[in-house]
């Protein structure tokens, strides 16, 4: 059952009236094949790091757990400077529903109530994005941005509990995260209040293609990888 609820937060208190404290987590997604990008993700240079340590240094503020890294089983990751938990998909190239069922499985282990996902090609994300969309997950299962036309559910926050679910779909050959999302309550996120936080929605803005990655780059004022020098020639 999908419910389409209000925006807005409220805090949790137990039964003596005190305010419950809630631990969230932060997740990246790894393990995507980089087709178009045509060379893995994580190992691409930023600066003098990489685009997945970068990203994960962006997260880790956001929560007092390491940073979740979802990986392919035999994916090799580049160095993080910042406490990481690293944890495989259990099957290879079984789409984004994996990922965020190991990412679920992951924060519950860490103690976490609920999770925000994302991919790791999102250089310009932001802590204070990151914390809207938590904030929102209260009384509801998900928190999810509406937001560039589309719906983002790798930038969306997810309750823990929902980790069996998540795995039951996919030993059903459920393979989309809406396969999860037309079963739980879901609060949507407007984006008019995404952008009080985020006003380019830079927290939205990935790396699909070599010139997507160029363009970041040079947004950034960093140095451009030889092999990415030439517009007409990324590779």
């Amino acid at each position: 059952m999908q419910a389409d609820l209000p925006v807005g937060s409220q805090t949790k208190k137990a039964k003596t009236g005190m305010p419950v404290q809630r631990v969230w987590g932060v997740a990246i997604l790894c393990g995507g094949r980089s087709r178009r990008m045509g060379r893995p993700k994580p190992c691409l240079p930023w600066g003098n790091t990489t685009l997945l340590d970068h990203v994960a240094s962006r997260l880790a503020p956001c929560s007092p757990t390491p940073v979740i890294l979802v990986a392919a089983p035999a994916q090799e990751l580049p160095p993080v400077r910042v406490p990481v938990e690293v944890v495989r998909d259990r099957r290879e190239a079984q789409g984004p529903l994996q990922g965020i069922a190991e990412a679920l499985a992951a924060a519950d282990r860490l103690g976490c109530q609920g999770v925000y996902i994302t991919s790791c090609d999102v250089p310009g994300v932001r802590a204070e994005f990151v914390q809207l969309v938590l904030q929102q997950l209260e009384q509801v299962d998900a928190a999810v941005p509406q937001a560039l036309g589309h719906t983002q559910v790798l930038a969306a926050a997810y309750a823990t509990s929902l980790a069996p679910l998540a795995q039951r779909l996919l030993e059903q050959g459920k393979r989309k995260p809406r396969d999860l999302l037309e079963r739980i309550r879901v609060r949507w996120l407007p984006e008019p209040l995404l952008r009080t936080v985020d006003p380019q929605l830079d927290s939205l803005q990935n790396l699909n293609t070599p010139e997507d990655y160029r363009q970041a780059l040079l947004k950034a004022r960093l140095p451009i990888p030889h092999w990415l020098q030439s517009p007409s020639n990324p590779n």
